[in-house]
């Protein structure tokens, strides 16, 4: 890796539909991997519904998203998800 992260985003299959379809944002590091979704609509916005640590579980078998002290462990990663949807909403709106 010669950066501290990678990333990709998707609506899942079908034409992109902001108002109607979530976006997921993947942000991955050496070490940890997470799945921010992002529906418009919800009352909590967005959530971490996936999150792997790849030093334990490279495979991504043990979905750790329920774990607190896991996901305040992906802060930066989860913060960088959060800055990319509200990047993708302003380009759209």
């Amino acid at each position: 890796f010669n950066r501290d992260y990678v990333m990709f985003e998707n609506q899942g299959r079908g034409p992109c539909h902001f108002e109607f379809k979530p976006i997921k944002v993947c942000v991955r590091s050496k070490f940890e991997k997470i799945v921010y979704e992002f529906k418009k609509y919800e009352k909590e916005n967005g959530n971490v519904t996936e999150a792997y640590d790849l030093k334990l579980d490279p495979d991504e078998l043990d979905n750790l998203s329920k774990d607190e002290y896991f996901k305040k462990k992906c802060h930066n990663l989860i913060e960088v998800a959060k800055k990319r949807v509200k990047e993708i909403l302003n380009k759209e709106g």
